[in-house]
């Protein structure tokens, strides 16, 4: 009788043996599983033929290496708790405290105060624009914001009217803001907000701060925790009106230099003892100041009717 035919006999039992212990369950082996698969090779291997050690071995080696995975894997799994635990309690030291994020958020209360919204530049704009949002994405406001330099910070000037100058209602709304550089291209905005934290809260995977006024930020954009400053809150409308003003006045300074400016490029562009590459240049020169005169001049008529408008607020 061939020996192999009673291997196969035997190592068919223990399968069924095996089977009748573990019909319900994973389709993968837990350790568990595995041992009760090697014992029942033990039980049932042929006297005269026993099993190999070195596959006995390999086994064993096999169910050690199981359980350690397993091991890892349910050590990994309180490490994970534990950070999650721990990240609660690092988030609940929020509570309270005001925060300065990324957002695109603004809010005005029953009185009419907003929070105030500050925004960065990537590069010099010479134009931009500027649409706030109500809660339903509707557009109730738009207006130019006009040529600025990069850098920042720069306040939203939003007066907390509408379309029709009648004044918004308390709530949170959407700031949308678009710049576009000399040669046309978009430019980068970085916008900031401030308020105070009041919930913490997750929600798909991420956690969120709830500030006082219905607010929302991730947690992850915050970048500083301080005390509150008179800044968090945007400017009354005597203040806008003061920097609208004193605006103006800057605007009428830069028009006059540009004028100055434009009136000695020519000077050089006509006087005919000028060689040609220095009216070239002269050429360059004067496109250029042209073009900052009539940016001013188009950003101080902008100042101009908003400043008809913060007075006529004052007034009603």
């Amino acid at each position: 009788m061939s020996t192999s035919g009673i291997n196969s006999t035997i190592i068919g039992a223990a399968e069924r043996e095996f089977e009748k212990q573990a019909t319900v369950g994973n389709s993968e082996l837990d350790k568990m599983a595995f041992l009760q698969l090697l014992v029942a090779q033990l039980q049932h291997q042929d006297p005269l033929n026993p099993m190999d050690d070195t596959t006995f071995v390999t086994q064993l080696a096999e169910f050690t290496s199981l359980e350690t995975l397993q091991n890892i894997s349910t050590g990994m799994d309180d490490v994970l708790d534990s950070m999650s635990r721990q990240e609660s309690l690092n988030s609940a030291n929020y509570l309270g405290k005001y925060v300065e994020s990324y957002g695109d958020q603004i809010s005005i209360d029953d009185s009419g105060n907003r929070t105030a919204f500050y925004y960065y530049l990537e590069e010099n704009v010479v134009s931009g624009a500027v649409n706030i949002m109500d809660s339903n994405g509707n557009i109730i406001r738009s207006y130019n914001l006009g040529a600025k330099a990069a850098g920042g910070p720069y306040e939203l000037n939003w007066d907390g009217y509408d379309y029709n100058g009648n004044k918004a209602p308390a709530g949170v709304y959407l700031v949308g803001m678009s710049c576009l550089n000399s040669d046309g291209n978009p430019v980068t905005i970085a916008s900031q907000v401030t308020g105070k934290v009041t919930t913490v809260y997750y929600e798909d995977g991420v956690q969120y701060l709830g500030l006082e006024d219905g607010r929302v930020i991730n947690r992850n954009y915050v970048i500083a925790v301080r005390e509150p400053l008179a800044s968090d809150y945007a400017e009354t409308t005597e203040e806008a009106i003061a920097r609208v003003t004193q605006e103006i006045a800057d605007l009428d300074t830069k028009i006059s230099r540009c004028e100055e400016q434009i009136e000695e490029l020519e000077a050089v562009i006509s006087d005919t003892s000028t060689s040609d590459d220095e009216r070239a240049k002269a050429e360059k020169e004067l496109e250029l100041a042209k073009a900052e005169k009539l940016v001013a001049e188009t950003e101080k008529e902008l100042l101009e009717k908003e400043l008809e408008e913060l007075k006529a607020k004052l007034a009603a």
